[in-house]
């Protein structure tokens, strides 16, 4: 006797964002079926094959100081609120039923926070990304006096809404060992610690044949050395990566690097350059010993991510 599908409600504010592809799977691989609630998303090239075919998207809006794109460190509580609150109200109104499990992202922007007011008793699974240290890891290891105080100031305050999440019932999911060992201790016991896991149809090494990258063949005999990241920013390691390339393109004549990323930085982790195009930065301090044999893609969709990576010899993350 065949069983009925187990349905899913996602919420995370950005779509296809973390939780996209893990619905896509689930509702590919394992018959579920899905909603996702969300405020902004990606454009359509980047969504997966499953929207429309078992994962139906539903747009949630906010209020406040969530519309501003970045907001002071006092207010970043209250601009995860916003969030919260604004995907209830649409929970409220549209109340999507049957609904067996909640799988929520978070982030600082605790969007799950009141879905148990809607759902109560229904289970929670919560990603869990990062815990912020006030002096240590990421950026904080570089920073010097000259860095602002409210940037410590920030840190010191931005894990509110993540234990807010932690202190309300959710089952918490992370992807590391590392990572869960970054939040306080008395919650390491709660967590789930699981891998998300690698479409190995998608991203599959290719060995021999004619290789090409968006649409640029790359000789037979030829290396090539990939970088990919969202946005080209310090979190990433752009700067370090630019410093290896050009090592690599002096020792070896039969190298090409690929550099996948927009040049704004997203990440308001980077004071300094958020919002500004380290790229340009980066490479007015660090000149390209070739620049004919670094490409940059720019933003690309995750099919031509999965090229880039089918033809790589070294896929190089040199990330803080």
């Amino acid at each position: 006797m065949s069983q009925d599908p187990l349905h899913l409600l996602c919420i995370e504010p950005r779509f296809p964002g973390r939780l996209g592809p893990v619905a896509d799977w689930l509702v590919r691989r394992r018959g579920y079926r899905c909603w996702f609630y969300f405020n902004s998303s990606d454009p359509q090239e980047f969504w997966p094959e499953s929207v429309g075919k078992g994962l139906e998207l539903v747009q949630f809006n906010v209020g406040g100081v969530a519309r501003e794109l970045s907001v002071n460190w006092t207010r970043q509580l209250e601009r995860g609120l916003c969030y919260a609150y604004g995907c209830w109200e649409v929970l409220d109104a549209r109340r999507p039923r049957p609904v067996d499990l909640v799988l929520g992202g978070s982030a600082g922007l605790g969007s799950t926070l009141f879905a148990p007011v809607y759902l109560p008793g229904i289970p929670i699974v919560n990603l869990f990304d990062y815990f912020y240290h006030p002096h240590a890891n990421d950026l904080a290891d570089e920073a010097g006096p000259e860095s602002p105080a409210e940037y410590f100031h920030w840190r010191q305050s931005a894990n509110a809404m993540d234990l807010l999440d932690l202190e309300n019932g959710v089952t918490p999911w992370t992807l590391t060992e590392w990572q869960r060992d970054l939040f306080p201790a008395e919650y390491h016991d709660d967590f789930e610690v699981q891998y998300d896991g690698v479409d190995t149809l998608r991203f599959v090494r290719r060995a021999s044949g004619p290789r090409q990258v968006a649409g640029r063949a790359i000789p037979a005999e030829t290396r090539v050395v990939s970088f990919v990241a969202r946005s080209l920013d310090r979190t990433r390691g752009f700067d370090r990566f630019v410093e290896l390339a050009n090592r690599l393109l002096r020792a070896s004549s039969d190298v090409i690097c690929v550099v996948v990323g927009g040049e704004l930085v997203h990440r308001a982790l980077d004071v300094e350059f958020y919002n500004r195009d380290y790229r340009t930065h980066v490479l007015g301090a660090t000149p390209l010993v070739d620049p004919e044999r670094i490409w940059f893609l720019g933003e690309v969709t995750p099919a031509v991510v999965a090229e880039l990576l089918s033809v790589s010899d070294l896929y190089v993350y040199l990330s803080r």
